[in-house]
């Protein structure tokens, strides 16, 4: 089956008294947006870092495509299954928002001409105008640095994308301006896209929403 399956997934952290997850069963599927809701201090952001491989579950298992995602695997799959967008946005201060989205490819073995012209189409495809691509993070709006984020994303070409309040400190043009790009992806590239959010707005764009409460994922 493709796409991503969590099975019976739980997690503590180390020395608390209750779990923050438990028991959450899932499946995002290819081409489609689903959106997580919940009140602060539910889990989101603790249950999105295990779909981005930045942590494990202490009880149940993630699976990619069938395959189990295993503890010894989570370089891998960081590297070619999930991209993650975070709500800091995560970009290097010290390289410019072309050299920002060079840098998945540079990594990936691609010379220094051909990163930077993939990566112009990146950013092309975000609607960010190319007067930024010379600026660092520091000297662009959050809208701006959203796009590079995305634009950088992109260049990671993994098929699932998890993203952490990706609208968050937008306003509301922005934020569906942003949330325009990610359908496109789901429907063009048929990404699966997982998001957290806070805002009803956003999760009504995506196809499938969940809520977040005492550690269960609830289909709304």
């Amino acid at each position: 089956m493709t796409g991503l399956e969590l099975d019976h997934v739980g997690f503590t952290y180390p020395k608390a008294k209750r779990s923050v997850l438990s028991d959450v069963c899932a499946f995002f599927a290819p081409g489609t947006i689903s959106a997580i809701r919940g009140y602060s201090g539910a889990g989101k952001s603790t249950l999105l870092y295990l779909i981005a491989g930045l942590d494990v579950p202490t009880r149940g298992q993630l699976r990619w495509n069938d395959r189990p995602v295993l503890t010894g695997d989570l370089t891998e799959y960081r590297r070619r299954v999930v991209s993650l967008i975070a709500q800091s946005y995560l970009l290097f201060p010290n390289r410019t928002a072309l050299e920002n989205v060079c840098y998945p490819l540079l990594l990936a073995g691609k010379s220094r001409q051909e990163a930077e012209t993939e990566a112009r189409e990146h950013l092309r495809s975000v609607r960010l105008g190319e007067e930024l691509y010379r600026r660092l993070p520091g000297r662009l709006s959050g809208g701006e640095q959203q796009r590079v984020a995305i634009a950088r994303c992109l260049a990671s070409h993994t098929p699932l994308i998890a993203a952490d309040e990706p609208t968050g400190n937008l306003d509301e043009e922005n934020a569906r301006e942003v949330m325009g790009i990610l359908q496109k992806l789901a429907e063009e590239e048929k990404k699966t896209i997982v998001i957290v959010t806070h805002d009803r707005m956003i999760a009504d764009l995506a196809q499938k929403q969940y809520i977040l409460s005492q550690g269960q994922l609830l289909t709304e």
